[in-house]
């Protein structure tokens, strides 16, 4: 662990448990260590095959975040975590990808989330609903009106990079007012955001979409325009946008406590 490490700086608490499973704001350093040894085993290991000596992913936003993990019950392992940057400051992750001036000049508190990742064995969709559950209640208790980050779409063809920048025009674009605009090095020539031959049909686009973004875009995330290519783990950054006040219905309903289906059969998953 780094060792100018901040611990005690937990800015908002939540812990509720399930018949497997507890979920919480990571409060210790061996919480929170955990949670940095799963981030790298998914995206060192699994994602790049390059793992660091220190078998930890971690940066200089972790000591400002939160870190929301899900833990078994009987051996307490951290099988699941989420970092929440709720930083008044404006010390943000994706100001490093994006120009976003438009998104730090809204009005009301503002939640950053990424570095989402589960355990091998444990993915299934209980343990996702249960740590979106838990990002849930995070949000409440904060009093949080936007939440935003950046998610990662694989590096495809430059065709399906096309195929999904213009799908997501065409649906789950943000009002002008809030574009983002990406930053040098990461900038994607126009060219490439350009698909050649005839529009497929949107099933066919949404099956390139990983599940957390199908996640985000079915509660009401905007994109907030071009995306930011990460040369590091040779993917495609879309910033995204939810105003949690005009939220889909059903992500509403979810994120005011009411319990997915999914996350009802985590006693037993």
């Amino acid at each position: 662990m780094p060792g100018d490490w901040r611990w005690g700086t937990i800015k908002t608490s939540v812990q509720f448990e399930t018949g497997l499973y507890i979920v919480k704001t990571a409060e210790t350093r061996a919480e929170i260590e955990q949670a940095l040894r799963l981030r790298h085993e998914v995206f060192r290991v699994e994602m790049l095959n390059a793992p660091l000596p220190s078998g930890l992913d971690t940066d200089r936003f972790d000591p400002l975040c939160d870190h929301m993990i899900v833990q078994t019950r009987d051996t307490g392992r951290v099988v699941a975590t989420y970092r929440l940057n709720p930083s008044a400051a404006g010390d943000y992750y994706a100001r490093r990808e994006f120009a976003m001036d438009a998104v730090l000049r809204l009005a009301g508190r503002k939640l950053e989330i990424g570095r989402a990742c589960v355990a091998r064995g444990h993915r299934r969709s209980a343990v996702f609903a249960l740590l979106w559950r838990g990002m849930a209640a995070y949000l409440r208790q904060a009093k949080i009106r936007y939440v935003f980050g950046c998610s990662c779409v694989p590096a495809r063809t430059s065709r399906e990079l096309a195929l999904l920048y213009q799908y997501f025009r065409a649906r789950h674009f943000s009002p002008d007012i809030l574009r983002v605009q990406p930053l040098p090095p990461g900038i994607v020539p126009a060219g490439l955001l350009n698909p050649a031959g005839g529009r497929p049909a949107d099933d066919e686009v949404k099956r390139l979409i990983p599940p957390i973004l199908q996640f985000y875009l079915r509660g009401g995330s905007w994109v907030c325009g071009e995306p930011y290519y990460d040369g590091e783990f040779n993917s495609y950054d879309f910033f995204t946008l939810l105003d949690v006040t005009a939220a889909a219905p059903a992500a509403r309903r979810f994120l005011a406590g009411v319990r997915p289906a999914a996350e009802e059969k985590a006693g037993g998953a």
